[in-house]
């Protein structure tokens, strides 16, 4: 083992004079609850005897995982807790409830739930409902969320289908968008409190500032359970309060598409749309939908693409100051371009990938953005002219945080309504609701709802 040197501090708070002699683990105690890269260990006194709990958080290294399970291991023996085995990181809160009389699990609802899960390899016949499945247990900084609503996104069928870009855990509680409310919290939790409206943040580490690749370790619904369940616990950082205008059906459309828009449009410093911009939509989908909607409530000029005169209608109804046909018009980037007057669009929300990358380019104005957010059109390589365009071309992962809140702020103030789905479907009918999915024949949000 490394000298505790290599590592950032931790400390145990200690009451009534209770100190732990190993230096070569813990080299100092306070009276703070000092947190090494999420992990918590608290020990406090009570009279029933020593109350220890841990809880798992965001971001821990493996040599940070040995250190904290030899504290788990020194302070368990020093409180004369047994251990039956050396405990994983994951499973600590499990084996210190279990071995210890003392200690209260908070309150969490005594009934078993039912989720959803989705494996690998069968597509989608790997998304089964499953009965009898315990809440999990409630960490000092976690938040017990009963799920109103889950929203889908095209990556919920480009995972069981082998059409995700990305990693994915080969078995896992599927989505990222949901939203509930809080019923229980943890004893270290600050920011919010039991009856608030919440949202699932997509990315649970993306806290703030631009997205790194470690963070993906923490996405909903690929590399951490999702909320297509009844009830879900997940850290107060990695829940979003939902806005005030809003129900919980349509505040679970938010956390992938809107926020990735709202990225998209107002998330590049010197580039956030605003009036006198223009902004280029493609077509009807889930993220072009609502980045039209944030694009007219700022005051830019929408332009829309579309493939039938019965959309056509729905964006001019949302607002869309021009639409064009992209079936009977082949070069509509240079239309739009010409639409916006002849020096091109500022902002276009990009999201079909390859097959579309070459008209963007031709509709963008020199140092306009393209925003990359999807990848229903392809992944390929091809040269597509990005030299000639003399644009700004961006890749965008979902949000942070700190944007969804902004987020959240502006649809209140401009009573922006998400575009939901004309059918939402109950909890047992996700399969369907899946198969509407990859049926790519509907408008806006398809919607789960899990509980009234």
């Amino acid at each position: 083992m490394a000298a505790h040197k290599d590592f950032r501090w931790l400390s145990v708070e200690i009451t009534y004079g209770l100190y732990l002699s190993d230096h070569s683990i813990l080299d100092e105690v306070d009276t703070e609850l000092v947190v090494l890269s999420g992990i918590m260990i608290q020990n406090l006194k009570t009279e029933t005897g020593w109350h220890l709990r841990g809880t798992r958080r965001i971001g821990v290294t493996q040599d940070e995982v040995e250190i904290i399970q030899q504290c788990i291991e020194k302070v368990a023996a020093f409180c004369g807790l047994q251990l039956t085995k050396v405990p994983r990181v994951a499973d600590i809160e499990h084996e210190l409830y279990t071995h210890h009389p003392s200690i209260q699990i908070p309150t969490s609802p005594s009934q078993p739930q039912s989720q959803w899960t989705i494996s690998a390899k069968n597509g989608l016949d790997g998304l089964q409902l499953n009965h009898n499945i315990p809440v999990p247990s409630l960490g000092l900084k976690d938040c017990l969320v009963k799920i109103a609503a889950v929203s889908l996104n095209y990556r919920d069928i480009a995972i069981p289908t082998g059409k995700y870009p990305l990693y994915w855990n080969s078995t896992i509680v599927p989505t990222s968008d949901g939203a509930g409310t809080i019923v229980a919290v943890g004893e270290a939790v600050t920011l919010l409190r039991i009856g608030d409206k919440v949202c699932t943040l997509f990315t649970q580490a993306h806290q703030t500032g631009f997205f790194r690749h470690e963070m993906r370790e923490t996405t909903l619904g690929s590399a951490v359970d999702g909320p297509l369940r009844e009830w879900a616990v997940y850290p107060e950082q990695g829940l979003v309060g939902a806005p005030r205008s809003l129900g919980l059906v349509e505040a679970a459309t938010l956390p992938c598409a809107a926020v990735t828009a709202w990225n998209a449009l107002k998330g590049l410093e010197g580039r956030k749309v605003g009036r006198g911009d223009v902004v280029l939509c493609q077509g009807t989908g889930v993220h072009w939908l609502v980045a039209l909607q944030f694009a007219i409530a700022a005051g830019a000029t929408a332009i829309a693409t579309t493939s039938s005169a019965r959309k056509e209608a729905i964006l001019k109804d949302l607002g869309a100051h021009h639409v064009v046909n992209y079936n009977t018009d082949t070069n509509w980037g240079e239309t739009a371009k010409a639409l916006a007057g002849g020096e091109g669009v500022s902002h276009v929300i990009e999201v079909g990938g390859e097959s579309t990358m070459a008209q963007s380019l031709k509709a963008v104005r020199p140092e306009g953005v393209i925003a990359q957010i999807g990848f229903v059109g392809g992944m390929g390589r091809s040269e597509v002219g990005f030299a000639r365009a003399c644009a700004i071309v961006r890749s965008v992962m979902v949000g942070s945080k700190a944007l969804f809140e902004e987020m959240n702020a502006f649809i209140d103030k401009h009573g922006i309504k998400p575009v939901v789905d004309e059918r939402v479907f109950g909890f047992e009918e996700a399969r369907q609701a899946y198969d509407r999915m990859v049926e790519q024949n509907f408008v806006g949000k398809i919607v789960i709802r899990v509980s009234s």
